[in-house]
């Protein structure tokens, strides 16, 4: 997964690296962005709602060892957490006319 946009410390910063040729445009270099590299394991635990999450996990001293560890970047879902979800819904639009005429 890659981030739309990236902050860079400059202008000439960006331009050189749109200059790189795909994947070494997406390689991270901390010396000219302003991200940080966050894939790695982390720990995770899913809750089906609100209620039943509790805020202990916020203590300082709090133990993740009962926890499981996914994969970041990654879905949950895939990971075999919960399922993914596939809504169907139907929405109206009024603008019928300005979208013969493009403009919105």
């Amino acid at each position: 997964m890659y981030a739309h946009f990236v902050p860079f410390i400059s202008e000439e910063a960006a331009i050189e690296q749109n200059r790189k040729l795909v994947p070494e445009c997406f390689a991270l270099d901390e010396k000219t962005e302003r991200r940080i590299r966050l894939d790695e394991k982390w720990n995770f635990r899913w809750h089906k709602n609100l209620s039943s999450c509790n805020d202990e996990f916020l203590k300082p001293d709090y133990s993740f060892g009962s926890w499981e560890k996914i994969d970041v970047p990654g879905s949950w879902e895939l990971q075999g957490f919960d399922a993914p979800r596939l809504y169907r819904c139907t929405l109206s639009f009024s603008g019928k006319s300005a979208l013969r005429s493009r403009r919105l």
